[in-house]
């Protein structure tokens, strides 16, 4: 019986690099293609006023928008993040975003990836006074808080807090200064789904507690209408 010849160890490395870097190299294409194909669907959708209302409705699971809101734009991470905004201006005829004209609303969705959840729960019941979990392109500066409460419906349990702030809009490039309400809207599974609904501050003069709140974000009742379409738990 005849020996074989040895098959150098560094040949065996050499092989395995070069099946890992072929491995990479298939990842990074099937990415970059479906990067490609996203940002055409992406561009179609910005385009067509009904593929984008399609999408944003689906993605807030609302059969209708909110009264007096046009969606502006969807943008979708499958399984990793959900990003919708709505507008009470409707985008120009090239489906480009508009300016707030006073009203807007953000909603994000990403898994919890363990955060920790009681540290959410202890902000919108006022247990805690910082506030960093939304992110993905939208920028916080809370000031005064105003009100807090809870809405509990069939599919989901929201906790809210209200602020005086500025949100600022990367994407869009926005930055819009006034009554700031965040929503944690609760579905009772491993995503954490947050609103961020903002407005016109009725008296930038007055002190926090003698502001009227009536009709604004901070109004529990408007808070529980602007939702009354939206249940993204389905």
């Amino acid at each position: 019986m005849s020996e074989g010849k040895a098959f150098p160890v560094w040949a065996w490395v050499g092989c395995g690099c070069l099946g890992a870097l072929g491995a990479i190299a298939v990842v990074a294409a099937a990415i970059g293609f479906w990067a490609v194909q996203r940002a055409r669907q992406f561009g179609e959708e910005i385009a067509d006023p009904a593929a984008r209302a399609e999408k944003v409705l689906s993605m807030l699971g609302a059969a209708e928008m909110p009264e007096g809101y046009d969606p502006i734009v969807a943008f979708s991470v499958p399984f990793l993040l959900d990003v919708a905004v709505l507008s009470d201006l409707p985008p120009d005829e090239g489906g480009d975003p508009p300016e707030f004209a006073e009203h807007g609303f953000v909603y994000v969705s990403y898994p919890a990836f363990g955060r920790d959840q009681r540290k959410i729960r202890d902000f919108f019941e006022g247990r805690r006074d910082d506030f960093d979990e939304i992110g993905h392109g939208v920028g916080l500066d809370l000031r005064e808080r105003l009100a807090n409460g809870r809405i509990s419906r069939r599919d989901d349990d929201v906790r809210w807090v209200s602020h005086r702030g500025t949100v600022d809009i990367e994407d869009a490039g926005e930055s819009t200064e006034g009554l700031v309400a965040l929503l944690y809207i609760d579905c009772g599974d491993s995503r954490n789904r947050f609103g961020v609904w903002f407005g016109p501050d009725p008296d930038p003069a007055a002190a926090a507690g003698d502001l009227d709140l009536s009709g604004t974000v901070s109004d529990p009742q408007a808070i529980e209408r602007f939702l009354s379409p939206i249940h993204p738990c389905h």
